[in-house]
């Protein structure tokens, strides 16, 4: 190749890159969050999402991988914040056994479900995002599995809303972590 068209590709790649800058910024949280809603067994909806990625003021700015990270960042809140919750609801002290019983177990998983999404982040950001999905599917499973102790012993489990906000957290980076890996 000579220098000449050397200099075309290399100018040809920027022009690239920066539309693909461009686009992202545009209507990326829009765009993202309609490919989201509409995924197949997704329980998350456009305005949630558009709303929980908006909330982030970084997300005006941030291309895919920004916002993967964003996403990645609201599920840890979310859980971290669960925390506190769920403390409350033990030293409330009016529950019975199984529901203290329950609500340890969920104290427990949202714990280890923060330390899941930190691990995910940083593979995320390393580009290892078969590890991250993994990571983020994990701390999806650990909400599962607070939700079964109290659907076990047939007990009203307290923190509905805050587990589907947290699973629609987790649909919203899932679909990011395909969509940047399939860009690859």
């Amino acid at each position: 190749m000579n220098k000449s068209s050397s200099l075309i590709f290399l100018i040809l790649l920027l022009v690239l890159n920066l539309h693909r800058v461009v686009v992202a910024n545009g209507d990326v949280v829009a765009d993202l969050c309609k490919n989201a809603s509409t995924t197949p067994d997704s329980m998350l909806s456009y305005d949630f999402c558009v709303s929980a990625l908006e909330s982030n003021p970084k997300s005006k700015t941030s291309d895919l991988l920004g916002l993967g990270v964003i996403s990645m960042e609201l599920i840890a809140n979310n859980a971290t914040n669960l925390l506190p919750y769920i403390g409350k609801l033990l030293e409330e002290g009016k529950k019975e056994r199984f529901v203290k019983q329950a609500l340890d177990t969920c104290l427990e998983v949202y714990a280890d479900a923060t330390r899941s999404v930190e691990d995910a982040i940083t593979d995320f950001k390393d580009k290892v995002y078969y590890d991250a999905r993994a990571e983020i599917t994990g701390a999806n499973d650990y909400s599962v599995a607070c939700e079964d102790t109290f659907n076990e012993r047939n007990l009203t489990f307290p923190l509905r809303k805050q587990v589907d906000d947290f699973r629609k957290l987790v649909d919203i980076s899932l679909v990011i972590i395909d969509l940047v890996e399939s860009q690859g």
